[in-house]
């Protein structure tokens, strides 16, 4: 290639990187926890399409696509473009599949397809992510890529890891900085698969018995959604770059609907091996080894299903591998908010050496959940997992060694032990406080992108959303319902929140709890004077007349330190961190209702616990808070809704959901106190 001085120097840097990595892993198990080698070189002036040109030579068959795509001016104009530019000697095996000897022989369709699969409108550097990883963004056809590594030892006997992109091209340089994004040069043609995640996983010879019994329930037909072909948006603008703007609190913002509605799904998988440590070799052997765990958890389905019919949702197997799917795609890196550069979400309060990072996720098994998370040590990710330094429940890794790359509607992970919600599941790892980020509360928020959209600080979008097409979730014509982007600046838990302005009367059903009993049924939230006043209603129903009100209007606008609440900051001059003071004022707030907010998760400068009393840009206080909805007994197996309705004559007035605790009375008024993480 013959590439400027500034390529040729970047590129010699970034070889000598991979040399050094490559000998460090020598050392080390796995170059999967390791980022990436690259640098930044910024070319002053240059743009993607100038890099190209400036090396037409290696990069002329990819050029012609861009520009039969027409995509090519995109490239030379203002944007936040990550380019993946396969050189002209990545090209054989494309060639070969479609029949054709030369670029200039693709159809239209290839040349849209090729173009759109290399390209992603935000910038996205290695050092974002861990090899393993999803990308964090999708490219312009909607997928995902995975970024992965392998171990290649050369002639020499020197080991060096080598980086890839959807386990199909070498990245042979990274980071190349133009000033409408960033070039990732790559030895191949990355094709998209055109594979649903259930037809990925039946062709993955290490995972055979999981996918029989996925085909055996017919959730392998399930797993083939991809588009909801009713959702439609009337007006294009809304979808674009123009949205919807709209203001909360002190700023300006704009609500964008997404272009399509998406069906996506992650699958945890045992490989054969794993099975096969269980002395399960074929279907009866799975099927036996897993009914006394399911007919212990679900007592109800005794004698009520065909033993021959594992199609039956009542069936042991059914239930099995429905806990195994959860109903939308996430990438291995986001199950949890990380404090990984350069969205740090979480600040340096959060004791990690006390509390593991975690959400909890509703799964497709009807009443089930799941809670992931991502410990401390080990720095591994797992399902079901419970307590810190003692561990309580060792859970199930999600394996990062190997990811499969990802097929068009989903991913699916190894994981190293067989995963049931049995009885002990219930019982012991999910006999805790479950705190919902109110982001994970449907799958359209998740499989939208709007969970983890990103801040840009000279045009903050959030992701609009139209009743109808949101799991969980109905409102009226009158609501302007909105999934803010994350801000480690935002008062919030994790960094995101929800907000609902106008005249909005919202219901949404909450997620499942693991065993029946008495639960407390928390809202956590941020008070500012732009709030609402919201009148609550809780029940059993979908029917909004069949909810009973929760006491009187909740006022949104009344501040933490207000009296009616009485927050008082723990290391403020009254309470002086006095943890008998401190345990006294926290009792007498639960009697008026209210708790102070965690004291992790943090954003900004200190924790939510420590905002209960902040100031706003224009002077005004705000805080950070919890408020006790409801305490009653909730049955395992029914689903409860939670109701908005804004009661101010104020379509402006909004209110900010952030997330939502369901906690058993085993936690709340249990013989040790609960933690105020």
């Amino acid at each position: 290639m013959k590439a400027n001085k500034k390529k040729q120097k970047g590129l010699k840097a970034f070889l000598s990187t991979v040399a050094v990595c490559g000998v460090m892993s020598l050392f080390q198990t796995s170059c999967l926890s390791e980022y990436a080698p690259g640098n930044y070189y910024t070319f002053t002036g240059e743009t993607v399409a100038d890099f190209l040109e400036n090396n037409s030579e290696e990069f002329s068959n990819f050029i012609y696509v861009l520009k039969q795509a027409k995509l090519w001016n995109n490239m030379k104009t203002y944007g936040h473009y990550t380019c993946f530019a396969p050189t002209n000697d990545g090209w054989d095996s494309v060639f070969a599949m479609k029949g054709v000897t030369s670029v200039e022989q693709l159809s239209q369709k290839d040349c849209d397809t090729i173009a759109m699969q290399h390209l992603v409108e935000e910038t996205f550097y290695t050092s974002q992510v861990n090899s393993g990883d999803l990308l964090p963004f999708p490219n312009l056809l909607d997928y995902y890529m995975l970024y992965s590594c392998r171990s290649e030892t050369d002639e020499f006997g020197t080991t060096r890891p080598v980086y890839m992109i959807n386990n199909m091209a070498d990245l042979i340089s990274a980071n190349d900085t133009m000033q409408n994004g960033v070039v990732h040069v790559v030895s191949n043609v990355v094709l998209p698969s055109n594979d649903y995640i259930s037809d990925s996983m039946g062709k993955d010879s290490t995972i055979t018995l999981l996918y029989q019994a996925l085909d055996a329930t017919g959730l392998r037909f399930k797993l083939r959604e991809f588009i909801d072909e009713n959702y439609k948006i009337e007006n294009e603008k809304d979808s674009c770059e123009d949205g919807i703007k709209y203001s909360t609190g002190s700023e300006t913002e704009r609500g964008v609907y997404p272009a399509k509605r998406y069906i996506k799904f992650t699958v945890f998988a045992e490989p054969d091996e794993v099975m096969h440590s269980y002395g399960i070799n074929n279907m009866n052997e799975l099927v036996s080894y897993i009914t006394p765990y399911m007919e212990e958890s679900f007592p109800e389905i005794q004698g009520n299903y065909d033993p021959s019919d594992y199609t039956d949702p009542n069936h042991p197997l059914y239930k099995f591998v429905a806990y195994h799917i959860l109903p939308e795609q996430i990438a291995y890196g986001e199950f949890n908010v990380t404090n990984k550069e350069p969205e740090d979400i979480l600040s340096n309060y959060v004791k990690r050496s006390e509390i593991d990072i975690e959400d909890f996720y509703e799964s497709y098994l009807p009443h089930a959940i799941m809670r992931i998370s991502t410990p401390e040590k080990p720095a591994n990710i797992f399902i079901n997992r419970k307590g810190v330094a003692p561990v309580e429940v060792e859970g199930v890794m999600i394996m990062n060694d190997t990811i499969p790359e990802p097929a068009k509607n989903g991913v699916y992970y190894y994981i190293n032990k067989m995963l049931m919600y049995d009885k002990d599941t219930r019982n012991k790892a999910l006999n805790t406080r479950l705190r919902f980020d109110a982001m994970t509360l449907s799958p359209d928020f998740i499989n939208s992108g709007a969970r983890n959209r990103k801040y840009v600080s000279s045009d903050p979008v959030s992701t609009a959303f139209k009743n109808g097409f949101v799991k969980n979730f109905s409102f009226n014509a009158e609501s302007k319902f909105y999934v803010r982007y994350r801000n480690h600046y935002f008062s919030a838990y994790e960094g995101d929140d929800m907000s609902f302005k106008g005249i909005y009367d919202i219901t949404f059903k909450l997620p499942p709890v693991p065993t029946s009993g008495t639960y407390e049924v928390r809202l956590g939230y941020f008070a500012m004077k732009s709030r609402g006043v919201v009148q609550i209603y809780f029940g059993d129903s979908e029917d909004n007349n069949s909810l009973a009100p929760c006491g009187i209007p909740l006022d949104l606008r009344i501040i933490p330190n207000d009296p009616k609440i009485g927050w008082l900051s723990d290391s403020g001059s009254e309470l002086n961190n006095n943890e008998d003071k401190i345990s006294a004022y926290d009792k007498a707030m639960r009697s008026r209702g209210y708790m102070k907010a965690p004291d992790c998760y943090a954003s900004s400068n200190t924790t939510l616990r420590e905002q209960g009393n902040a100031t706003q840009m224009d002077g005004s206080s705000s805080g950070a808070i919890r408020r006790i909805l409801v305490t009653q007994y909730l049955d395992c197996n029914q689903d409860y809704f939670v109701r908005f309705r804004q009661v101010l004559d104020n379509d402006q007035a909004e209110f900010q959901f952030d997330y939502l605790e369901l906690v058993p009375k085993s936690v709340y008024a249990g013989t040790t106190p609960e933690d105020r993480h």
